[in-house]
């Protein structure tokens, strides 16, 4: 893992936008299906997506890193979680 944490005050800004974006335009959230970069502490979606009621089966992870996609398994077994680069 390159980094050990982004739980940091500039990223949680970050996801309370994103929140209340998505609190606003998507009302019917209900199958919204969402890509997320979740690093290995899983973040977003546990102080966005969580909280919003998005279910993890409408949930895709990309994570390139092996161990952190490890320790994102070990926290979210079902979600769909690719484990390469994006590009």
């Amino acid at each position: 893992m390159t980094r050990d944490t982004f739980d940091i005050p500039e990223k949680a800004v970050i996801r309370e936008h994103m929140k209340a974006f998505i609190e606003k335009n998507f009302w019917q959230r209900k199958g919204l299906r969402i890509l997320c970069l979740p690093g290995h502490e899983c973040l977003e979606p546990k102080q966005v997506y969580e909280i919003l009621g998005v279910s993890p089966k409408y949930l895709t992870f990309v994570e390139k890193d092996p161990e952190a996609a490890k320790a994102i398994r070990r926290q979210y077994p079902s979600v769909r979680l690719v484990n390469k680069p994006l590009l």
